[in-house]
C-alpha cells in the first residue's frame, strides 16, 4: 500500500508524492504541519499480524516531494489498543502540541480510551510525553489557543 500526500501546486494541479511505504503495514490518520520550512507528517501504523501500532512521522525538506524514511516514536503500550488519530498543533510561540487516541480494542463506548498529549520545541525535538490527559473518547481535535494563552 503507498502512502500518499496529495500538495496542491500554484499552477493548480495536484501532484501525489509516496511518504512512506511497506507493504505489511497499514497506514492512516494522517496530520500536516509545517515547522522552519520542514514538512512533518505523522501518522499511524498497524500490522493486524504483529499486533503492532505505532506513531510515526517523517519530513520532508523540499515542499513534500521527497520524504525522509518513517521514524516510530511511539510504539503501543500494551495488546489491548493502539494509537488512533494523531493530531499536530503549533501554538503562537512556536512550540508543537501533537494529540493521539490510545483506543482499547475492546471499548465499544469509547469511555475507557484517552487522549494523550506531547509536546515539542519550535524544531520539533521532543519536550515531554505521552502525558495521559483526562479526555477520553476519540478522534482528538486540533488544539486552538486563545488569545489569553488559554487552549
Amino acid at each position: 500500500m503507498n502512502f500518499i500526500i496529495n500538495i496542491w501546486r500554484k499552477i493548480k494541479t495536484i501532484d501525489k508524492y509516496v511518504i512512506s511505504k511497506d507493504e505489511k503495514y497499514y497506514r492512516v490518520f494522517t496530520d500536516l504541519i509545517e515547522v522552519n520550512g520542514k514538512l512533518i507528517c505523522v501518522f499511524s501504523e498497524m500490522n493486524k499480524d504483529t499486533k503492532e501500532s505505532n506513531i510515526c512521522f517523517s519530513e520532508s525538506l523540499d515542499n513534500g516531494i521527497n520524504w525522509s524514511n518513517r521514524i516510530v516514536f511511539q510504539s503501543k503500550f500494551d495488546d489491548n489498543g493502539r494509537w488512533d488519530c494523531s493530531r499536530l498543533s503549533k501554538l503562537k510561540d512556536g512550540r508543537i502540541i501533537m494529540l493521539s487516541t490510545w483506543y482499547l480494542n475492546d471499548d465499544k463506548t469509547k469511555k475507557d480510551s484517552y487522549v494523550y498529549m506531547w509536546a515539542y520545541d519550535n524544531n520539533f525535538k521532543l519536550i515531554n510525553g505521552p502525558i495521559k490527559t483526562t479526555i477520553n473518547g476519540i478522534v482528538p481535535d486540533k488544539i486552538t489557543e486563545l488569545n489569553d494563552r488559554w487552549l
